[in-house]
């Protein structure tokens, strides 16, 4: 993923284009492809799983979604066809696109008014 790609709605034309070709089928990994397991690093889709989402590319678009990481759901399920979202969709991969949330970006700019807020204050109650 290049620099370019840190911005969510960067590429929100080509996710809206994608979303757009055919109809739209959206998985969470766990509890939904795989069982809820005690230790969440063994949760894995069974084979038959893998299979039905890989047939199902050809006629749908697949979105699955995660709370895990982008690099641990793409890993887990590992069909270039399916459009991914790790983080709970603060990170969406596909092969046609990508976008990320800049959350450090984000957070910096409410820390910075947080700070000016509370300056503000401490001049006022001096």
């Amino acid at each position: 993923m290049n620099k370019e790609d840190k911005y969510l709605f960067k590429n929100l034309q080509a996710f809206r284009e994608r979303l757009h070709t055919k109809p739209t089928l959206f998985f969470d990994y766990d509890g939904t492809l795989t069982p809820i397991v005690a230790r969440p690093e063994r949760a894995y889709m069974s084979y038959e799983i893998h299979e039905l989402l890989r047939v199902l590319t050809r006629f749908y678009n697949v979105v699955v979604i995660s709370g895990r990481t982008l690099k641990d759901v793409m890993e887990r399920v590992d069909i270039e066809e399916i459009i991914y979202a790790g983080n709970h969709g603060m990170e969406i991969y596909s092969k046609w696109f990508t976008m990320v949330y800049d959350f450090g970006g984000a957070v910096k700019i409410l820390l910075r008014r947080l700070n000016n807020e509370l300056k503000g204050l401490a001049e006022k109650y001096k």
